[in-house]
């Protein structure tokens, strides 16, 4: 397609996979978006407290921790297209 730079998303496996991709050929990639990523350990328990994380922000993200960027998608169920 010659794209010079591009986004590139990829979910689950795909996630992993785009990763690869990135790490091989970050001159090519714009932006990386993963989507529930296989292939990743687990965040470090020690985040919050080693950057410093403000508590609103930790709220925040603990809040939106169960859902990932298809959910809405997914809640709309039949009252979607």
């Amino acid at each position: 397609m010659k794209l010079e730079k591009f986004i590139l998303l990829g979910h689950s496996m795909g996630g992993f996979l785009a990763a690869s991709y990135a790490i091989e050929h970050p001159d090519r990639v714009a932006h990386l978006i993963l989507a529930d990523p296989w292939g990743f350990p687990e965040r470090p328990a020690d985040v919050a407290q080693k950057y410093n994380v403000p508590i609103w922000v930790r709220c925040v993200a603990f809040v939106v921790q169960p859902f990932n960027p298809l959910w809405p998608v997914r809640a709309a169920g039949p009252f979607g297209k």
